[in-house]
């Protein structure tokens, strides 16, 4: 059975297939159905053709009102770190 469904902000085709097929090899099927590259950019608001497929791990994630993978793929921010990125006395410690 197909389902049409709409992407969030930040989220990426990973996302969409760990959400409705439970694993990133969903990527491929999410992407053929929606005439897309794997490595596609997705945009929020877009809509998106899926498969509704019923697995352990389908089911775990939908008892959290798909907002479990809304939150793993906002919830990153960049981290830098080297010298130049360093703070004396915070994590540049001088010995």
């Amino acid at each position: 059975m197909l389902k049409e469904v709409t992407v969030r902000h930040g989220q990426s085709m990973i996302d969409i297939a760990l959400q409705y097929y439970g694993s990133i090899n969903g990527v491929w099927d999410v992407a053929k159905l929606n005439d897309l590259s794997i490595t596609e950019q997705l945009k929020a608001g877009q809509t998106l053709k899926v498969t509704v497929t019923e697995n352990e791990t389908t089911k775990y994630l939908g008892s959290y009102n798909d907002k479990i993978t809304y939150v793993i793929a906002c919830g990153t921010e960049d981290v830098f770190g080297g010298i130049g990125y360093m703070e004396i006395g915070n994590d540049f410690i001088v010995r």
